[in-house]
């Protein structure tokens, strides 16, 4: 009775054993296949060009589609077209920002006070020439500055 018991407890103590082992060796190298395996590289934006240190990312570019589609711009269905219109685009993107870039180095341009003051005097009374009084004027301005009024030309 013995040997039949003995017999069981001893297969039990196998398995659980080979149990082990098998956890042992799983744990053991499953970390290291997951290690060797590549990344997954999920694009989010890319660089389709660089002025100075200024990126101009292709997100950009999709805006400023969408912009002028809103504005009526055509966008063509033809492939080449449309990368062609996307080349337009960050063409003039980078223009733009070559010119930002020269205008925050140059500070050759100086503007006199006297010209700044006279120039503001003409623009001050071309705005009170569309108003009969001042007080139609303040209005106007109030009004403009909510976002209530007819537009105002100060031009």
């Amino acid at each position: 009775m013995n040997s039949p018991l003995r017999a069981v407890r001893f297969i039990k103590a196998l398995a659980v054993r080979a149990v082990v082992a098998t956890a042992l060796v799983t744990a053991t190298t499953l970390p290291a296949q997951l290690r060797a395996q590549q990344p997954v590289n999920i694009p989010v934006d890319r660089v389709v060009a660089v002025v100075g240190d200024y990126p101009i990312l292709w997100s950009d570019v999709l805006e400023e589609l969408s912009q002028r589609r809103a504005a009526g711009l055509q966008v063509p269905e033809d492939s080449i077209a449309q990368l062609t219109l996307a080349r337009s685009i960050v063409d003039e993107m980078v223009a733009v920002e070559v010119m930002v870039q020269r205008a925050r180095t140059d500070t050759s341009i100086t503007v006199a006070d006297a010209d700044l003051t006279t120039t503001v005097e003409q623009q001050m009374k071309r705005l009170r020439d569309q108003f009969k009084t001042d007080p139609e004027l303040l209005q106007a301005l109030k009004g403009e500055a909510s976002g209530r009024s007819r537009s105002i030309g100060v031009g």
